[in-house]
C-alpha cells in the first residue's frame, strides 16, 4: 500500500511538472545545474552538498527530454546573442570538479547522447581541498562552535558568526571575505586533525580531464579557488579567472566561452567581474537560482550595472522531495 501511495504522489508531481514545463517550453529554455552525481543518498554525508544520485539524474534527464531539445550551452548562448529563440531548448551544466561527474554522470550522458558543460574550479584538479568542503567537514563533525571560538581570536570579522547560520554566513558576500574564511578554515581543520573528505568529495585529476570525450563534455571556467568574487579586489578577481583560464587551455580540450559565477547570485560578483570577463574574451556568464522550475530568462534579475555580455540563470534539480519547486 505504501509503495502505491509513493507511486501516486510521484505521478501527481510529474503532472504538475509537465504543466509547468509546457508553459516554459512555449516561451523559454532551461539550464540545469548539477554538482555531484554520487550513489550515496545518506543525508549525513550529503548535507549542504548538492548531490543527485545517478539513478535520479538519469530519470530527470529522460523526463525532461519529453519536453525539451537538449543543446550545448554555447549553442544556447550563440542563439541568444544572435537574437534567435531559445524556447524549448535545454542545457546541462556541472560546477566545481567532483570526480563523480566523470565516474557516474558521463556514462549516462553517453547513453542518452547528451552534452554537458563541466565548469572546473582548477585548484581542485591539483587536489587542493575545496574550502566549502572543509566547511562541510566542520559541520559534519559538529565543530562549528569550536571553529567560531578559534576564528574570533584571529579576526574580528568573525564576531557575528553563529552556529545556526554557520554554512550560509561563511559564504555570504555581506559577511566575510572568502580569502579570510578559507585561511582560517584551513588552519582550524589542520589544527584539530579533522579527517579528509570522504570519496564523495573526491575531485577529478588532470589525466581524467585530458581523456574526456569531447562529444559529451566541454570544460568551462569556474575560477581557481571558488571564492565569492565580490569580496575580492579587482586584481585578485583577475587572477582567479585568468589563472583558471590558462590552466584549462593547457589541458588541450575545447573550452566554453561562457563563465560560471561561483555561488551564482547577483551579490557574488560585481562590475569588476564583468569587466574582467569582457577583457578576457568571454561571451557570457551564468548565475544560479535554486530548484524553482523556471526558464533561463524568466528568473533573470536586473543587474546593478550595464554589460554587453549575455547572461542566463540555471536551476538546480533536487534528488528528493520533488525534483523541482513550483
Amino acid at each position: 500500500m505504501n509503495h502505491m501511495i509513493v507511486r501516486a504522489k510521484k505521478f501527481l508531481q510529474q503532472k504538475k511538472y509537465k504543466a509547468k514545463l509546457k508553459e516554459t517550453t512555449e516561451k523559454d529554455g532551461i539550464i540545469l545545474l548539477y554538482h555531484s552525481v554520487h550513489p550515496t543518498d545518506k543525508a549525513s554525508e550529503t548535507k549542504h552538498l548538492h548531490n543527485i544520485t545517478p539513478e535520479v539524474f538519469e530519470q530527470q534527464l529522460t523526463f525532461l527530454q519529453q519536453s525539451f531539445s537538449f543543446v550545448s550551452l554555447d549553442v544556447m548562448f550563440e542563439r541568444l546573442q544572435a537574437q534567435k529563440s531559445i524556447q524549448g531548448l535545454a542545457s546541462i551544466t556541472f560546477d566545481d570538479g567532483y570526480a563523480s561527474v566523470l565516474d557516474y554522470a558521463m556514462p549516462i550522458l553517453r547513453r542518452l547522447n547528451l552534452h554537458a558543460t563541466f565548469f572546473i574550479t582548477t585548484s581542485l584538479i591539483e587536489q587542493k581541498i575545496l574550502w566549502r568542503d572543509q566547511v562541510r567537514q566542520i559541520i559534519h563533525h559538529n565543530r562549528e562552535a569550536d571553529f567560531i571560538e578559534f576564528a574570533k581570536k584571529h579576526d574580528e570579522c568573525f564576531v557575528d558568526l553563529t552556529v545556526q547560520n554557520f554554512y550560509k554566513q561563511t559564504k555570504s558576500p555581506k559577511f566575510l571575505s572568502s580569502t579570510v574564511v578559507t585561511a582560517c578554515v584551513t588552519e582550524f581543520v589542520d589544527m584539530v586533525g579533522l579527517p579528509p573528505p570522504k570519496a564523495l568529495f573526491s575531485y577529478c585529476n588532470l589525466d581524467q580531464l585530458q581523456s574526456i570525450d569531447d562529444q559529451y563534455i566541454t570544460l568551462g571556467n569556474h575560477t581557481v579557488n571558488h571564492y565569492v568574487l565580490s569580496t575580492l579586489p579587482k586584481d585578485q578577481q583577475y587572477n582567479e579567472i585568468n589563472d583558471a583560464k590558462n590552466f584549462l587551455h593547457k589541458i588541450g580540450k575545447p573550452i566554453s566561452k561562457i563563465f560560471s559565477i561561483p555561488f551564482g547570485s547577483i551579490e557574488t560578483f560585481d562590475q569588476s567581474t564583468v569587466q574582467i570577463l569582457n577583457d578576457l574574451g568571454f561571451s557570457g556568464f551564468l548565475l544560479s537560482h535554486g530548484s524553482k522550475l523556471k526558464g533561463a530568462r524568466e528568473i533573470q534579475e536586473v543587474l546593478p550595472f550595464e554589460t554587453n555580455l549575455s547572461h542566463l540563470t540555471r536551476i538546480m534539480p533536487r534528488s528528493s522531495n520533488g525534483w523541482f519547486s513550483l
